[in-house]
C-alpha cells in the first residue's frame, strides 16, 4: 500500500510540475540580458594585453655632454645608464608577459625622436650607440617631444618622462615658458617627470639645479643628482622602481671578497602582485640571495620567480610573493680590488586597475524568470495535501531524485563600480573566464579565456586553475592544485576579486 502511495505521489507531483512549467506567467517582462562587453582576443599573448607603462627617456645630447665627469665622458655614462634601465624593462616584459612601452627622445638645439614609443625593443641598442653630443640645450623641446610620445597611449596606468640634463636651457623656450608650457601640461595630465641632473650642482653657470628640481616637483616626479656614472645607473634603476611600485628597501653598502652581508628583511604586504629586487654595483661580481617568510631560498624552480644574472644588475621578479618578512643576503663572489660598493632596491607592485572601461564587468550566464505567485497557488495546495498524506520526508526524497535540490544556496559576490553583484551558482561545475562560453564571463584583460573552474563535490566546493597566464589566487595564495574553498574565501582572477558565499 505504501509503495503504491509513493508512486501515486510521484505521478501527481510530476503532473503538478509539468502544469506549472507550462502555465506560469512572470509578474513582469523578463529583464533583458546584460550587454556583452567587447572582450579582448581569447589568446593570452603579450600582444593581446594592455600596456602597463609608457616611459619617454628624454636625453640631453648637447655639446657639454662630451665633457669628462667623474672618470668618464658624460655621454658614455648616460648611454650606459639607459642600457641598464631598458634591459630591466625588457626583462619585465619577458617575465610577466605584460607590455611596457618606452621611447627615446634626444635634445640639443632642437629635439629628435630616434626611437618612437614601442614595445618591440630590437632597435634600442643601436639607437643608444648612435647618441652623440652636438650643440646647445633645448630642454623645452625635449619635454614637448616626450609628452607627444606618451600621448600616443591614453589608457595606460603609468605614463612618465625621465629627463637627463647636465646644464641649463639656452635654446628655445625660456625657463618660465618651460614651466608654463610642457611642465604645466604634464601636471594637468598627471604625467610625472623624473629629473636627473648630471654635473657639478655648485657650478650655477653650467647647471641650474633649482630649475630642474622645479620641473620634477611641479609634475609629481622626483629630482636626483648623480655625481658619477655608477650613481647615474643606480638613479635610473631607482626611478623604475619608484614610478611603478612602492619602495620597500633602498640599501647602500660595501662588501669584500667572500663576504656575506645580511640586510634588514623586506616586509611584503598581502596584496602585493609582484616583488622586484635589483642589486647593482660598479665592478666585480656579487650574488643576491632571498629567503621567503617560510625560510625557503629563492632559486630556479621557486614558484613565480624569474632571475636575471646575465649582466648587472642582478634582477629578481617574484609573482604573487608570500606576505611577510623576506631575508636578504649579499655575497661578494668576485671582488678583486678590496671592496666594492653596492645598492639594493626592492619594490612592490600592486595589481593594476583596468583603464578605459572602468571596473571589470562580471556577467552571469543566464537571467532567471520568477514565476507568478498566483500561478502556483493551486499546485501548492495539492502538494500540501500530498505532504499530509504521505509525509514530508517522502516528498523530499522524490524531489532529490528528480534533481530539484542540488545543494545549499551558493553565490559569488563581485564588487564593481555599480556596487556589489551577487551571482547564484546554479550548476555543479561552473567555468570562469574571459571567453563568452564561460558560465561567469569576466571582461578583464588580465583574465584568461577559461581561467578557472568551481566544482561542487560531496565534501564541498573545489577551485581549480585551468592553466591561466596570471594564475588563480585564493586568499592571497596562488593555486597549483585543485583546492577546497570555504564561505567568505576571496578569489582573485586577474584584476577581479570575487567572494565565495555558501551555506554548505
Amino acid at each position: 500500500m505504501a509503495r503504491r502511495l509513493v508512486w501515486l505521489t510521484a505521478l501527481l507531483v510530476l503532473a503538478v510540475l509539468t502544469s506549472t512549467s507550462h502555465g506560469q506567467r512572470p509578474t513582469q517582462p523578463a529583464s533583458p540580458p546584460l550587454p556583452n562587453p567587447q572582450l579582448p582576443p581569447a589568446d593570452d599573448s603579450t600582444e593581446s594585453k594592455s600596456p602597463r607603462s609608457a616611459t619617454a627617456f628624454v636625453m640631453d645630447v648637447s655639446g657639454s655632454m662630451n665633457d669628462k665627469w667623474s672618470g668618464g665622458r658624460k655621454i658614455d655614462s648616460a648611454k650606459d645608464a639607459l642600457r641598464v634601465v631598458t634591459r630591466l624593462i625588457r626583462h619585465d616584459v619577458t617575465t610577466l608577459n605584460v607590455p611596457h612601452l618606452y621611447a627615446i627622445v634626444t635634445f640639443t638645439t632642437d629635439a629628435d625622436v630616434p626611437l618612437s614609443l614601442t614595445g618591440a625593443f630590437d632597435e634600442t641598442d643601436a639607437v643608444i650607440d648612435a647618441m652623440a653630443p652636438q650643440e646647445t640645450t633645448n630642454i623645452g623641446a625635449g619635454l614637448q617631444h616626450g609628452l607627444e610620445e606618451v600621448h600616443k597611449e591614453q589608457n595606460i596606468p603609468e605614463r612618465l618622462l625621465v629627463l637627463l640634463s647636465d646644464g641649463m636651457t639656452n635654446e628655445g623656450l625660456k625657463e618660465d615658458e618651460v614651466l608654463t608650457g610642457p611642465v604645466a601640461e604634464a601636471r594637468v595630465e598627471n604625467i610625472p617627470v623624473y629629473v636627473c641632473g648630471y654635473g657639478d650642482p655648485t657650478d650655477t653657470s653650467s647647471m641650474n639645479a633649482k630649475f630642474l628640481k622645479q620641473i620634477a616637483s611641479e609634475t609629481g616626479g622626483s629630482y636626483y643628482h648623480a655625481s658619477s656614472g655608477a650613481e647615474l645607473e643606480d638613479i635610473y634603476i631607482c626611478i623604475r622602481h619608484e614610478s611603478l611600485g612602492d619602495i620597500l628597501a633602498d640599501l647602500v653598502g660595501t662588501i669584500a671578497q667572500d663576504e656575506t652581508k645580511q640586510e634588514s628583511p623586506l616586509q611584503v604586504a598581502a596584496n602585493t602582485d609582484e616583488l622586484h629586487v635589483t642589486l647593482n654595483w660598479p665592478g666585480s661580481w656579487l650574488d643576491l640571495k632571498l629567503r621567503d617568510p617560510m625560510g625557503r631560498e629563492v632559486g630556479d624552480g621557486y614558484p613565480g620567480v624569474s632571475i636575471f644574472t646575465d649582466a648587472k644588475p642582478v634582477y629578481i621578479i617574484i609573482k604573487d610573493p608570500k606576505p611577510g618578512a623576506w631575508e636578504i643576503g649579499i655575497y661578494g663572489r668576485d671582488v678583486p680590488y678590496g671592496q666594492t660598493q653596492y645598492r639594493l632596491l626592492a619594490s612592490a607592485r600592486k595589481r593594476p586597475v583596468p583603464t578605459g572601461g572602468g571596473a571589470p564587468i562580471v556577467l552571469p550566464a543566464e537571467q532567471v524568470l520568477r514565476p507568478s505567485p498566483s500561478g502556483l497557488m493551486w499546485p501548492a495546495i495539492i502538494v500540501w495535501v500530498l505532504c499530509v498524506l504521505v509525509g514530508a520526508a517522502t516528498i523530499i526524497i522524490l524531489l532529490r531524485g528528480i534533481g530539484g535540490v542540488s545543494g545549499p544556496p551558493t553565490f559569488l559576490i563581485v564588487t564593481t563600480q555599480a556596487g556589489e553583484q551577487m551571482l547564484p551558482i546554479k550548476k555543479n561545475t561552473i567555468h570562469l573566464g574571459r571567453s563568452p562560453e564561460c558560465d561567469v564571463v569576466i571582461s578583464d584583460p588580465a583574465v584568461s579565456g577559461i581561467h578557472a573552474t568551481l566544482a561542487r563535490t560531496p565534501e564541498g566546493f573545489l577551485l581549480t586553475d585551468q592553466g591561466s597566464v596570471n594564475g588563480t589566487i585564493l586568499n592571497d595564495q596562488r593555486l597549483t592544485v585543485p583546492t577546497p574553498i570555504a564561505s567568505d574565501d576571496v578569489i582573485r582572477l586577474g584584476n577581479t576579486e570575487l567572494r565565495f558565499l555558501s551555506q554548505q
